[in-house]
């Protein structure tokens, strides 16, 4: 989305990083290493996206956010 703020023209993006665990073993630093390994995989694919991992490491998700 474009937007002026102030005579400025700003263009937003978001990149949302997610992680999921099923197993009981998981810990919060874990599943925040997770999320932030799927935020930065959604950035270089393109930006604007969202990237989810689950526990075993693999993509459930990957689509432009909208």
């Amino acid at each position: 989305d474009f937007f002026t703020l102030e005579s400025n023209g700003l263009t937003r993006s978001v990149s949302i990083g997610v992680s999921f665990c099923a197993d009981a073993e998981c810990d919060l630093q874990w599943l925040l290493a997770q999320a932030d390994q799927a935020l930065y995989v959604a950035k270089h694919q393109g930006r604007n996206r969202v990237q989810c991992l689950s526990s075993d490491d693999s993509p459930l998700v990957q689509e432009p956010a909208r």
